[in-house]
């Protein structure tokens, strides 16, 4: 496979880089992260352990002092479509560990643009050069798509919580949030015409 040109995987610049270093853990799209101005809110696209029918996921974290909270990883097709939600352990992110209705509550307010409006959003991304605009643009969509999908975004943090309370009955006395044998602790596979659909309604 590789990766387009266009559309929010050519955003990011895939197609220019080298397939043999996309495996690495370390290497992140952009380099050095996409940041909010003030730094609370980012995210990084990689490729290490993609599933085949993916070109990789992203990574979502908001700031919540001291440490970076965890949304969910958001994982993409080969066409740059949304294709599955996932989650993982604390020893995978460093996070915050947070129940999933508070780990929501500091997405809400997860923002790369600096504008509160979606016009002038649009309008500050204008006048960067072609690479920062598209980037610009790389954190607009996912805002996008964090609000489209947040009922499957929901769905999917309940089951990580699940997950978790089920497996404190097999190990008790095991601090399960640092189990290197629990990595992957909830996902599902996203239809963006249904998301479509149920927001419509």
């Amino acid at each position: 496979m590789r990766y387009p040109k266009h559309g929010i995987l050519g955003a990011l610049g895939l197609s220019r880089s080298s397939h043999q270093r996309l495996g690495d853990e370390a290497q992140h799209f952009p380099e050095f992260d996409l940041k909010s101005k003030n730094n609370k809110s980012l995210c990084f696209f990689h490729r290490h352990d993609a599933k085949h029918a993916e070109a990789g996921h992203f990574h979502v974290f908001q700031y919540h002092q001291p440490e970076d909270v965890h949304l969910l990883a958001i994982a993409l097709n080969w066409r740059g479509r949304p294709h599955r939600l996932f989650s993982v352990n604390r020893w995978v992110t460093g996070e915050s560990w947070m129940p999933a209705a508070q780990t929501w509550r500091h997405f809400k307010a997860w923002r790369i643009r600096a504008e509160r409006k979606w016009d002038d959003a649009w309008r500050s991304c204008q006048h960067l050069d072609q690479s920062a605009q598209d980037l610009a643009l790389v954190g607009l969509w996912l805002e996008a798509l964090i609000a489209c999908l947040e009922p499957q975004m929901k769905a999917c943090l309940r089951a990580r919580d699940q997950t978790l309370a089920d497996w404190i009955e097999r190990k008790p006395g095991v601090n399960l949030l640092e189990d290197k044998a629990l990595e992957v602790l909830s996902e599902l596979v996203i239809c963006m015409d249904a998301s479509a659909a149920s927001k419509a309604r």
